[in-house]
């Protein structure tokens, strides 16, 4: 009888201190995001990213046309369809876009103290050096990515795979017809 007693208490108060819990203010994540130069380092990644989806789509244009070597034209059409590629990752990844939507997974995942507890570790000492050191880190990461071979891209946007095929189509046509 005792044991349950005390196990009901303990449950009370754990849902009760959960209960207090202060939501997430957006002015306090839009400070952490700030803080931690969020976009920067969204930026710097992006940039990273870059000459790894490159090679992915020569890569894939060499598979698709069986080729070690590509024509002037085929490299032409490879380098459209890169810029292509870049320019829907660019769009996908809007900062306006991403900040809106990191402050709502913020508001939904962490508690205003939590932020604030956060906050004041990344305006410690250790945390402006964690943040220093966070885009070497990244770096590495996406060497190692492109070591691996990763694919850090999916492609959902109906019009990017549409040009990407007709792309795709316009490089296979520039192979040599065989002679009948």
């Amino acid at each position: 009888m005792l044991s349950k007693i005390f196990i009901t208490s303990l449950l009370m108060a754990c849902t009760s201190l959960s209960a207090f819990a202060t939501p997430a203010k957006p002015a306090t994540v839009q400070q952490l995001i700030n803080e931690t130069k969020m976009e920067q380092l969204i930026e710097q990644t992006l940039q990273q990213m870059k000459p790894i989806a490159d090679e992915q789509i020569l890569q894939e244009a060499k598979e698709t046309l069986g080729k070690k070597q590509l024509s002037p034209q085929q490299l032409n059409i490879v380098k459209q369809m890169q810029q292509l590629r870049w320019q829907q990752a660019n769009l996908a990844n809007n900062w306006k876009n991403i900040q809106d939507l990191m402050v709502k997974v913020y508001q939904k995942h962490f508690t205003e103290e939590e932020l604030q507890a956060t906050l004041k570790f990344y305006q410690s000492p250790e945390g402006r050096s964690m943040m220093q050191k966070m885009p070497i880190v990244m770096q590495d990461v996406m060497k190692n990515i492109q070591s691996n071979g990763g694919d850090f891209t999916s492609p959902a946007n109906s019009e990017f795979e549409t040009q990407m095929k007709k792309l795709k189509q316009q490089l296979l046509s520039t192979q040599a017809k065989p002679s009948k």
